[in-house]
């Protein structure tokens, strides 16, 4: 499976679509004492208080919220006799997708944040307008909400109103496209919850679904710090602390590489942090498509590092020659005006035509041999190839 497949797929579907699938199977097949059991009640509000000690703990209130929307429209539903009758049921089937979308768009702000405190001030306000309309529209009320527009009969059979139908099925097309660009876990987690969550709406309220909702929003919130902790914010890219858990596995024949962008130093100075942060992203993003079975990591400031399991040496290095080429043979032309912040001569530049930068990188290689005490000696051995790179006139590979 290719870089940009793996890439998506797999946070795509675990954990998220892995136990939406086990809900469906348990759901279908599984004993009805299981689907009925009281834990499956007390997952939702479970993983709520779990949820919110996490996201107070960690300055994360997004999810924890969506978490608490979940639970509450499982509780709502499961009181809807003593509240509203079925009038709640259709209520929800359109509300719950549209304030889930309100809560999942927007960047993180923290637990505390004031957007979250108005969105959630927002739907609380929804609660009571539904309740003051019931009031005061009585039987009329059930005719606006049940209002289909579409008569088709595809639409035979199915209780849940088409505003409700419309609605889940709007949130989920923006919650797919959001992962699409953004590929994380807590978007694929937010689509496998959407997914969930109509699921039980279309069951009648089945609280297994909205269970399964609530847990696999937890493990996206899980994934979003495990990505904090081993992917690097600016590149996406595997940090050091997961290169070095990944190299105590690593044994021979394994080759590990150093990567280092020439004169960044002088990028950062003539140009400015922010050209410096695009000059990373776009060397970053080449070397995580290195081929031969190679990965990449953000080693340190202006270093990578990169291992290929199971290649030796030669192997690994005709894929650096061809990565190291790549780079070079490549115009960066970075976004705005390219323009030194150190020369006003420069300062009327035009927009239009920036000078392309020229970005090289330096490599030193060597494998883990079966001498070694441990798979470091090879990276101490890159290092030092990585400096013979260096003194020899950059832009070149250098095994160690």
């Amino acid at each position: 499976m290719s870089a940009l497949p793996r890439k998506i797929f797999y946070p795509f579907l675990f954990p998220g679509g892995l136990i939406w699938a086990a809900a469906i199977l348990l759901f279908l097949y599984g004993d009805g004492a299981i689907v009925s059991h009281p834990v499956v009640s007390w997952l939702p509000i479970i993983v709520l208080l779990l949820s919110l000690f996490i996201g107070w703990r960690f300055n994360r209130g997004k999810l924890p919220l969506v978490i608490l929307l979940v639970y509450a429209a499982s509780y709502l539903l499961a009181e809807s006799q003593s509240l509203l009758g079925g009038d709640l049921n259709a209520t929800i089937s359109i509300l719950l997708p549209l304030n889930y979308a309100l809560l999942a768009f927007g960047s993180e702000r923290g637990f505390f944040s004031l957007a979250l405190l108005l969105k959630a001030s927002f739907i609380v306000l929804q609660a009571g307008a539904v309740l003051l309309l019931h009031r005061v529209l009585g039987g009329d009320f059930h005719s606006y909400i049940a209002f289909s527009p579409v008569a088709h009969p595809i639409f035979d059979g199915i209780w849940m109103p088409q505003l409700g139908l419309a609605a889940f099925l709007a949130t989920a097309v923006l919650m797919l496209l959001r992962f699409l660009a953004r590929k994380t876990a807590v978007d694929a987690a937010l689509f496998w919850g959407i997914v969930s969550l109509f699921s039980g709406m279309i069951y009648g309220g089945a609280p297994l679904f909205f269970s399964a909702a609530a847990l696999l929003l937890l493990a996206g919130l899980v994934e979003g710090f495990h990505f904090l902790a081993f992917r690097d914010e600016l590149t996406s890219l595997p940090t050091r602390r997961a290169f070095n858990e990944t190299l105590l596995s690593c044994k021979a024949p394994t080759t590990v590489a150093i990567a280092d962008i020439d004169h960044f130093k002088r990028v950062n100075y003539r140009y400015g942090h922010d050209v410096g942060d695009q000059v990373l992203k776009m060397v970053s993003s080449r070397l995580s498509r290195v081929g031969g079975g190679g990965r990449a990591f953000r080693y340190g400031g202006e270093e990578f590092a990169l291992i290929f399991h199971g290649s030796k040496g030669e192997s690994a290095k005709d894929e650096l020659e061809e990565l190291r080429a790549a780079i070079s043979s490549t115009p960066f032309v970075l976004r705005g005006i390219l323009r030194p912040i150190s020369s006003s001569s420069s300062r009327n530049r035009s927009k239009k035509n920036p000078r392309p930068l020229r970005v090289t990188i330096s490599i030193g290689f060597s494998e883990v041999r079966e001498g070694d005490q441990s798979p470091v000696d090879a990276v101490t051995r890159a290092d030092k190839a990585l400096y013979k790179s260096k003194k020899g006139g950059r832009n070149r590979v250098t095994g160690g």
